[in-house]
Parts: C-alpha cells; sequence; structure tokens
C-alpha cells in the first residue's frame, strides 16, 4: 500500500529511528525523519519537554509529529540523571542535594557522551549497594499538529536496576549498564530488538501509537 498520511518522527537519533520505524509499522502511513535542528529543551518535566519539542517540529515541519523526552531515573541518585540524561555527563553536579547546577556543553559525539554518562552514572554509584540499585526508564511521547495542538500526550515506564560494569553490543544511551526485570541479569544491550521492544519504556509507546494510528482519520 502506498503511504498516503505522514508523521514526522522528532529525532535524529540514529538508535531512536529505527525504534520508531520498527515500532510504528502502520499501513498507509511514512515516517520521515524532521530536517529541522533540536530545540533546545528548557522545560522542567519529560512531558514538558515531549510536548515543546513536538509542537516546535510539527510547525517547523507543516505536518503532524511524533516527539519525545526520555530519560533514566534513579532514586539513589534523587532521581538523576532525569532529563538530564542524554548530557549527564556534561552536567555541574551537586551531589549533596542532586541539583544540576549548569550544563557545561563538551562537543562530543553522540556515541561518545553515551560512554561518558555511562561512566558518570557508575562512578557515582560505586558505593551504592546492590538492593540500592534500582532504576527505571521513562519515555513521554507526544504528537503535534502544525497548529501546536497536542493530540497524544503520554508516559511509559521500563523497570530494572544499574550494572556494576557495562556489557552488551546492542541498544544506546544507558542500556549497557541496565538490567531490565525479568531477564536474569541481562542489560538491555544484551536483548534482541523484538525482546526490548516489547517491553521497554519506547516499545510499549510506540504499540500504544501504533494502535492510535491505525484508527487515526484526520
Amino acid at each position: 500500500m502506498t503511504p498516503s498520511k505522514t508523521l514526522y518522527l522528532g529525532t535524529k537519533n540514529p538508535g531512536k529511528l529505527a525504534e520508531y520505524r520498527a515500532g510504528l509499522a502502520v499501513p498507509g502511513w511514512n515516517f520521515p525523519a524532521v530536517e529541522v535542528e533540536e530545540p533546545a529543551e528548557e522545560g522542567e518535566s519529560f512531558a514538558d519537554i515531549a510536548e515543546d519539542k513536538a509542537r516546535y517540529y510539527a510547525t517547523a515541519e507543516g505536518g503532524l509529529t511524533l516527539a519525545e523526552d526520555s530519560g533514566l531515573v534513579v532514586p539513589a541518585l534523587f532521581g538523576l540523571p532525569g532529563i538530564f540524561s542524554a548530557r549527564f555527563a556534561d552536567c555541574a553536579l551537586n551531589m549533596e542535594t542532586g541539583e544540576v547546577c549548569a550544563v557545561n556543553s563538551s562537543g562530543r559525539s553522540r556515541a561518545e557522551m553515551d560512554q561518558a554518562n555511562n561512566a558518570r552514572l557508575l562512578e557515582l554509584m560505586s558505593d551504592v549497594p546492590d538492593e540500592e540499585r534500582k532504576a527505571y526508564y521513562l519515555a513521554h511521547l507526544a504528537i503535534a499538529k502544525p497548529d501546536g495542538s497536542i493530540l497524544i500526550s503520554r508516559t511509559f515506564g521500563f523497570h530494572g536496576a544499574i550494572a556494576r560494569k557495562p556489557r552488551g553490543n546492542g541498544g544506546f544511551g544507558y542500556d549497557f549498564i541496565f538490567a531490565p526485570e525479568g531477564f536474569d541479569g541481562k542489560m538491555a544491550s544484551e536483548l534482541s530488538t523484538e525482546e526490548k521492544n516489547a517491553v521497554s519504556h519506547r516499545g510499549q509507546g510506540l504499540a500504544f501509537l501504533a494502535l492510535w494510528l491505525d484508527g487515526f482519520s484526520g
């Protein structure tokens, strides 16, 4: 079937694009990546940032756009890295309060940032006992129209724990040190694409949106 509807995907992260397209394989829809540069993140929650990005991209592209804000939440670290997950290694922190005092961009590539973020999180958790290493991913997904109105806005979660060293070759972000519940200590980076998409925060969200898109009439 020739795609007749378009949903722009508000990211240039190749890992996220692959997961979006795998999870949103809805007949009759086309899923191009946005062309414009990513906006500055100024919200104070995953929902605020996702909705702001969806509006920005939808207005710029002139069509329905999906945007997301997601990250890893570690209760033992005051909920960090949270909304700063993608740039955690560049954050100046007050670890007595969990406050992010500043974010100083290092200009590292995405792969370099992933490695640096993982290393910093493991360093901060080096003395945290196993029973206190619980963590969870959150993903807030939003779809906006070009007029800036939000059609759908939902949060999805993925629970597990932080390992003591990275392992695995798949995934991205913190997948190399995140051991999801129910997989006998495997890292998210060691799951197959099908396994991960069935249970992850983003996979759950995309399954929900696929059903929504399938019934969308415009």
